[in-house]
């Protein structure tokens, strides 16, 4: 609505110059007083939603994770910091796209060693939208504003690491250990904000076998997204456009 005002107000200020030369001042008055009477005009306006999908870069949000064993919980950790994108359509209503990367190095102690080692390491982890992702079930609406969706598949990708802080594993400590995962289906809930809380995304999983445990170790986040739209480049260029109309338009009068 700034571009329009400021694209419309440089032309009637031009306007304004050849009206001066040929009506004299009293008709450069009223034309003056024209850009802010249709600026006020558009303030009231309604802005009709968009129906094309929006892209949002993520502000804040955070990862909740939680270390399983045979269903029963051994650690857990928050992480304050997610960063990237994702792209809604509130006309379908859906997640056309995702983008999120976890913040380094979460650190999860563990209440009962797991092959010998007692902590855990998320060094790097990222959730992406894989190849043929798309809705896999019809949304759910669950208020005003919100609604729940689900889709995929998604490619989880990073890498772990474990040390034993007794000291009695052999290595005390493993690191680099690649993550490489993909989800079939994620749930999210998409409410005003927009704030977009994914559930159930399986950040790695441990056979037990390998680590001579009788059950499967699980990692698993809940990722709450807090977001801003991303600017479109249209929008700037005619805002910039308009601005540096007026500022020439000035610079001519003075």
């Amino acid at each position: 609505m700034l571009a329009i005002w400021c694209a419309f107000a440089s032309w009637t200020g031009f306007l304004g110059r050849e009206q001066r030369k040929k009506a004299g001042l009293a008709s450069s008055r009223r034309l003056r007083i024209a850009p802010l009477l249709v600026g006020l005009l558009l303030s009231g306006l309604p802005v009709a939603a968009s129906a094309a999908p929006v892209t949002y870069n993520l502000t804040g949000g955070t990862a909740n994770i939680t270390v399983m064993v045979n269903g029963l919980v051994i650690g857990s950790a928050i992480s304050p910091t997610l960063t990237g994108s994702v792209t809604l359509d509130a006309v379908t209503p859906s997640i056309d796209a995702i983008d999120v990367t976890l913040a380094s190095n979460i650190l999860l102690n563990l209440s009962t060693p797991y092959g010998g080692y007692d902590q855990i390491t998320i060094e790097t982890a990222s959730v992406v939208d894989a190849a043929g992702y798309g809705p896999t079930a019809a949304p759910v609406a669950t208020g005003t504003g919100s609604y729940t969706t689900f889709a995929g598949p998604l490619d989880v990708s990073g890498s772990w690491g474990a040390t034993d802080s007794t000291g009695t594993a052999i290595p005390a400590t493993v690191s680099g250990i690649a993550i490489a995962y993909q989800m079939s289906q994620m749930t999210a809930v998409v409410g005003p904000g927009p704030n977009v809380s994914i559930t159930g995304v399986t950040l790695h999983s441990l056979s037990g076998a390998a680590y001579g445990e009788a059950s499967d170790l699980t990692v698993v986040a809940v990722l709450n997204l807090f977001a801003t739209p991303v600017p479109e480049p249209s929008s700037g260029l005619l805002a910039a456009w308009g601005l540096a109309l007026l500022a020439g338009a000035r610079r001519r009068r003075s």
